[in-house]
């Protein structure tokens, strides 16, 4: 039969085994509200990246049409190396945006 001593310090384990228990519990549940609120960012920016990778998409289909649409003698040097220079932005937006898309990629799924 344990005496009086021994149950107080019996008491006493067990009174910090259960705080830390509270506090493995509190921080797993932050955790996972953590990792719902990066998902939900992570579902937002690849909703906005995709979005981005479709204009540049429209923006480069109008610009192969441009292309196509007219031969050299009728496209005016002027006109020309604008659409040049909208078809470079473009591809420089594209590249940017999916570099942001795989940087989020990693991110989320390490």
């Amino acid at each position: 039969m344990p005496d009086a001593a021994q149950i107080l310090l019996i008491a006493g384990v067990l009174l910090v085994a259960e705080e830390r228990e509270r506090k493995l519990v509190g921080a797993e549940e932050a955790t996972i509200r953590r990792r719902k609120d990066m998902e939900r960012e992570h579902a937002a920016r690849m909703a906005e990246a995709e979005a981005a990778v479709r204009r540049l998409q429209q923006k480069l289909e109008i610009f192969e049409s441009y292309k196509l649409g007219f031969g050299a003698e009728e496209v005016t040097i002027g006109r020309h190396k604008d659409m040049e220079r909208e078809h470079a932005a473009c591809m420089a937006e594209a590249e940017a945006a999916l570099q942001r898309l795989q940087c989020l990629c990693f991110f989320v799924y390490v």
